[in-house]
C-alpha cells in the first residue's frame, strides 16, 4: 500500500492501481476484507482512477468503500474523505441524487462535529447538485447557509476545487439565464486566484 502511493504522489497511477489491487488481494486472501485498513487501500486506488479520468470506475469502486465503512460501524460518522470523493464522483457522472444525498450527509456530519470546514464543502457540492437536478431554488438556499459560513472561514483551501461563493452565485445566474454575471463572477475567481498571472 505504500509503495501504490508513493507512485500515485509522483503521478505514476497505472502503476500504482497494479500495486493497490495486489494489497487489497492480500487483505481479502487473509481474512481482512472488510477492514479499514482495506477499505483506505481501496479508496486510494479509486483516487488514483479519478486522476486518470476513469470517473465511473471511480465512483463505482468509492461507493463499495463506503458501504463497507458502513457495515464496519453501523453506528458511526462516515469519515470525509471518501465521502467527499464519491459524492465529487457522483456528480461528475451526473447522478446528482446520489450526490446530493452524500454532499449532504457530509455537511450534517459536519454541523455536529462543530466543523465548518467540512460544512462548508458539503454544502458547496450539494448546491451544484441541487442545479444539477433543477431545484434552483433549493441551490439558493444552500448558496445562503454556505455564505453565511464563508463570512467567518478564512480559506476553503483544497487541493481539487475553488471552493468559492462567486462560483455558486455564477451556477446560479447561469441556471437563471444570466450569463453575463455568471461570466463576470467566474474572472473574479480567476484573478483572485492568480489564473492571470503568468
Amino acid at each position: 500500500g505504500s509503495l501504490a502511493d508513493a507512485l500515485a504522489e509522483q503521478g505514476e497511477h497505472r502503476e500504482a492501481l497494479a500495486i493497490y489491487d495486489s494489497s487489497m488481494a492480500i487483505f481479502d486472501r487473509t481474512g481482512r476484507g472488510e477492514t479499514m485498513a482495506r477499505a483506505i487501500v481501496q479508496h486510494d486506488y479509486a483516487v488514483s482512477l479519478i486522476h486518470l479520468g476513469e470517473m465511473a470506475r471511480a465512483e463505482q469502486t468509492l461507493h463499495d468503500v463506503l458501504v463497507t465503512l458502513s457495515r464496519s460501524d453501523p453506528s458511526g460518522d462516515l469519515p470525509s474523505q471518501p465521502l467527499i470523493h464519491y459524492a465529487h464522483a457522483a456528480l461528475f457522472e451526473a447522478h446528482a441524487d446520489s450526490a446530493a444525498k452524500y454532499f449532504a450527509l457530509l455537511a450534517s456530519q459536519a454541523v455536529r462535529d462543530h466543523n465548518t470546514y467540512w460544512e462548508g464543502r458539503g454544502l458547496f457540492g450539494l448546491a451544484q447538485a441541487q442545479l444539477q437536478l433543477g431545484d434552483l431554488s433549493g441551490a439558493r438556499q444552500t448558496a445562503a447557509r454556505f455564505d453565511r459560513l464563508s463570512a467567518h472561514q478564512k480559506s476553503w483551501s483544497s487541493d481539487d476545487q475553488v471552493t468559492d461563493p462567486r462560483i455558486l452565485a455564477a451556477l446560479i445566474a447561469m441556471s437563471s439565464g444570466d450569463a453575463p454575471t455568471a461570466h463576470a463572477l467566474v474572472l473574479q475567481v480567476l484573478r483572485a486566484n492568480g489564473y492571470f498571472n503568468g
